[in-house]
């Protein structure tokens, strides 16, 4: 039986010699690159500094556009005998597990804000007016020129057949990319870049794993295609000095109406300071005259409709468990009314109830300086304690998962109630 089964793999590869054919088969692998840069949240960042806009694909093979995951092949292995006839042949198919435009999208996300950058995906900025956004912020708009993803092989001759194998992957991105400030339609800067890496020996030794290694070369290339964004556009720099200057005039101009008694006008222009503030001392300056003006008025400072809307709303979707929206609900009531002290006294509990301690620290204690005679003053500061304790162990930019502890303490507002409900 030995003997047959010998003889007839012996005629298979003549008959396969004869007729000049052989086997060719293609794999599909998908690298799990959402789970290094997931999608970013419903909810949008409060006041961003930057605005992404949805990245355009325009590559153009026709594997491409079949497909918006695909990122490139690769030869897997195959023989050859005699040197002459292909006996086998085997195709990787790299895909991404989410289009590539949003994954070019995600990475983007995840280095702006690696930076220090405040940064907004807004999928519709096409169709809105960018007139309506202000001056203070920059729009990215990025196009997907070519990705390819692929595998070199190593070959192995033997007595008969010369054989190939997987070796190692590498992976090329080329972007435009243009850099704009809101209302202007020329651009601030715009160029092309390039991103490339490749499977080396330490990524080898690092990573045990083929898929996790496929993953880091992939994201490696993406990375560095939107650093060289970032540097050649300078524009974390050119941010900051919008924000700054816009910031230093609004902040002038409050002063000067808040020496001239106006009231009303100071208020509008510390909310349109506090808007702009790009530094929490910024945003603490704003709110140290705000208490001041509090102290000083007559009556007191009434919670604008606009701003009560927005309160209203954040509260409704808390109840939903709806807390990342929520969040930057009380932060567009904030905007309006910067000198709320509950506003800032309820983010601070939601920030808390998802784990972000840092972000809700700030919020407490801008409720402190606007509200220290408030009965909620003495727990206010005790739950500061506490959660400058929880800041230590986490990252400059947490962004833990919503956890069953009890925010406290209770406060007094119409607000609130259903907000201390319901994040119980």
């Amino acid at each position: 039986m030995k003997g047959s089964g010998h003889w007839a793999l012996i005629a298979m590869m003549g008959l396969w010699s004869l007729l000049g054919t052989g086997c060719v088969s293609t794999h599909e692998i998908t690298l799990k690159l959402s789970e290094t840069y997931p999608p970013p949240a419903q909810a949008i960042a409060h006041h961003p500094g930057i605005i992404l806009s949805q990245v355009e694909d325009t590559t153009q093979s026709p594997e491409h556009k079949a497909s918006s995951t695909y990122l490139g092949e690769g030869l897997a292995k195959f023989g050859l005998l005699y040197l002459v006839i292909v006996m086998d042949n085997d195709y990787n198919h790299y895909l991404a597990d989410t289009p590539r435009a949003d994954l070019i999208r995600n990475v983007g996300l995840s280095k702006l804000r690696g930076s220090g950058l405040s940064v907004a995906f807004r999928p519709d900025l096409s169709v809105q007016q960018p007139s309506t956004l202000s001056p203070t912020q920059l729009i990215v708009k990025a196009k997907i020129q070519s990705i390819e993803v692929t595998n070199t092989t190593s070959t192995l001759p033997l007595i008969i057949v010369w054989g190939s194998k997987y070796d190692s992957l590498t992976a090329n991105v080329t972007l435009e990319c243009q850099v704009l400030q809101a209302g202007n339609p020329k651009p601030l800067w715009e160029g092309t870049v390039h991103g490339k890496s490749e499977e080396t020996d330490e990524i080898k030794k690092q990573y045990s794993k083929r898929e996790d290694r496929q993953r880091v070369v992939v994201g490696q290339a993406l990375e560095q295609a939107w650093d060289s964004i970032l540097q050649q556009s300078h524009i974390k720099e050119v941010s900051l000095r919008l924000r700054n200057e816009a910031f230093a005039e609004a902040f002038k101009n409050a002063e000067q109406a808040e020496a001239g008694t106006d009231k009303s006008m100071a208020l509008t222009g510390y909310a349109k300071a506090y808007n702009v503030a790009d530094t929490d001392d910024q945003a603490l300056s704003v709110i140290k005259a705000l208490a001041r003006l509090h102290r000083t008025a007559q009556d007191k400072m009434a919670l604008p409709e606009e701003a009560r809307k927005f309160g209203v709303q954040a509260t409704s979707l808390v109840e939903k468990k709806r807390y990342d929206e929520a969040i930057v609900l009380y932060g567009q009531a904030l905007d309006v009314a910067p000198w709320w002290a509950e506003g800032h006294f309820n983010r601070s509990l939601v920030e808390a109830s998802q784990n972000r301690y840092r972000e809700a620290g700030a919020s407490m204690k801008l409720f402190l300086m606007l509200a220290p005679q408030s009965p909620d003053a003495r727990a206010a500061q005790d739950k500061l304690y506490e959660w400058e304790l929880e800041a230590r162990s986490q990252p400059a930019s947490p962004n833990g998962s919503p956890s069953a502890q009890t925010p406290s303490p209770q406060p007094q507002s119409t607000f609130f109630s259903p907000i201390m409900e319901t994040v119980k």
